[in-house]
């Protein structure tokens, strides 16, 4: 059986699924794993923080005066298990949420 072994560094986790199911023990790292090529999957989860700027919202003020708002948005990922479990593309879905967030805020 061949079994490749992975680096992970120290602000990263890996989340493996072996043949679709999770392996037991959840998100492993930093250190060295072992992945078994043919039946594991596995996703990379970046810990640091992630700043993202919101691109300018226009907005139409009470007194009917255009203004340009926008915003910057500083996150990371604490559990790596349900960012890969529960959404597709944890950092483009936070984004979403951080525009959509501003936009319902400002009215």
């Amino acid at each position: 059986m061949c079994v490749c072994l992975k680096v992970i560094k120290e602000y990263e986790r890996v989340v493996i699924f072996r043949i679709g199911r999770l392996v037991f023990g959840g998100a492993r790292g930093p250190g060295m794993i072992f992945v078994i090529p043919c039946i594991d999957t596995y996703r990379k989860i970046d810990l640091r923080v992630v700043s993202y700027a919101v691109p300018p919202q226009e907005i139409l003020s009470k007194d009917s005066v255009t203004v340009s708002v926008d915003a910057v948005v500083y996150f990371r990922t604490s559990d790596p298990i349900a960012s890969v479990n529960n959404v597709d593309d944890a950092i483009y879905s936070t984004k979403l949420l951080a525009q959509t967030t501003l936009r319902n805020a400002l009215g």
